[in-house]
């Protein structure tokens, strides 16, 4: 009996303290939140109390409308070309939760892609928390971007994360399961959520970097295998200036100087021909040389676009239609404007393809179906 009272001024101390504690905190919650903490659940057991909430949740037995879900603690998303990060399932997604991407390749003929599953917050792959990879082989060779590889991320109820990758042609699939959480632990979620707000504009500039030097090798892999093919339809100064400005450019891309990587991609505009059931029955795109005649230009590249007046500013028969690019050209002049007035299928986009001097800036063009000529004869 001493011993137990020689301790119970001390355990009463201890509980004083307690009390005060919760006193303290109750008024900061009241004070943050606008409204009254509730404090009727011991809280040895509220951790038992809202497991149990959860699974009667589950099992479908919940009617007082409540609602609790488990959510992603952070992005998940797959590398992509340049070092960058594509999210397919933001942080704090409800789950379970699927998303579905579209990806393709970036070379000709490639027959593999290696898909390289990440979490976290940031742009770069080398900031991120890798979580896995895999290959999907199998795919049919084809030119560059037209492949369809539809990537699916599923997370199911318990967090376990399905990643799959079937191409659409072929049929061929390959899948990873994760378990994201694995190895993860709350100081690691807070320093990656951290650090996604920390360098937010630092990535986005590294980002827009990035996305420009792999468009601009995209640029140079493409006129790479058009010379391979087409070289012979230019002239020898055509072909001069590509390689010149395919040299300045491969120049730029080993710096990180964004504004003159993407100069230098803009010196080579690329003309892109829509279909025409018989000049070109499935289009055309090509790169050419800024300042250069775009009715020329077209015939360099096998567009066998009639001419009539051999590009004198006599005939309609060379009509074109911008489709993309137009408010960039110079303006048309009372010749030319008097001559289109006769073309056959005229729109407010219409030029004489002799009589345009091509911009630095892409271009878009349609050949009507037919020309003048074409509509009398037929008429």
């Amino acid at each position: 009996m001493a011993l137990l009272l020689r301790f119970q001024p001390t355990l009463m101390k201890r509980n004083a303290k307690l009390h005060v504690m919760q006193l303290n905190s109750q008024k900061v919650v009241r004070e943050v939140f606008k409204q009254e903490p509730l404090c009727t659940i011991n809280p040895d057991e509220v951790v038992a109390i809202g497991a149990a909430i959860t699974a009667n949740q589950l099992i479908g037995n919940s009617k007082d409308g409540s609602l609790l879900l488990d959510v992603t603690p952070l992005s998940l998303g797959l590398e992509t070309m340049g070092g960058l990060v594509e999210r397919l399932i933001s942080r704090n997604t409800a789950i379970p939760v699927a998303r579905r991407q579209e990806f393709t390749t970036y070379q000709d003929g490639q027959t593999a892609m290696l898909i390289h599953v990440l979490q976290g917050e940031r742009d770069l792959v080398e900031h991120c928390r890798s979580l896995g990879r895999f290959v999907l082989h199998g795919i049919p060779p084809m030119t560059a971007g037209q492949a369809r590889i539809e990537v699916t991320f599923q997370v199911d109820a318990d967090g376990l994360l399905t990643v799959s990758a079937k191409e659409t042609t072929s049929g061929v699939n390959a899948q990873i399961d994760i378990k994201p959480s694995y190895g993860l632990s709350e100081t690691d979620t807070e320093r990656l959520l951290l650090e996604g707000y920390k360098f937010a504009e630092e990535d986005k500039n590294l980002r827009h970097l990035n996305e420009t030097k792999v468009e601009a090798q995209r640029e140079l892999e493409a006129l790479t295998q058009a010379l391979k093919v087409d070289s012979n339809l230019l002239s020898t100064e055509q072909l001069t200036a590509l390689n010149q400005a395919a040299e300045a450019l491969k120049a730029q891309l080993e710096t990180n100087d964004i504004k003159s990587i993407e100069h230098a991609v803009m010196t080579m505009p690329r003309i892109k021909v829509l279909p025409h059931a018989t000049i070109c029955p499935n289009g055309a795109e090509f790169e050419v040389e800024p300042n250069a005649n775009l009715c020329q230009s077209l015939l360099d590249n096998g567009i066998k676009i009639e001419h009539a007046c051999d590009m004198s500013k006599a005939c309609t028969t060379c009509h074109v239609i911008v489709r993309k690019g137009f408010d960039e050209l110079e303006e048309m002049d009372d010749i030319e404007a008097d001559l289109l007035d006769r073309a056959w299928g005229l729109e407010p986009d219409s030029r004489l393809s002799c009589q345009v001097k091509i911009t630095d800036e892409d271009m878009e063009v349609e050949i009507p179906k037919y020309t003048i000529n074409h509509a009398s004869e037929n008429h």
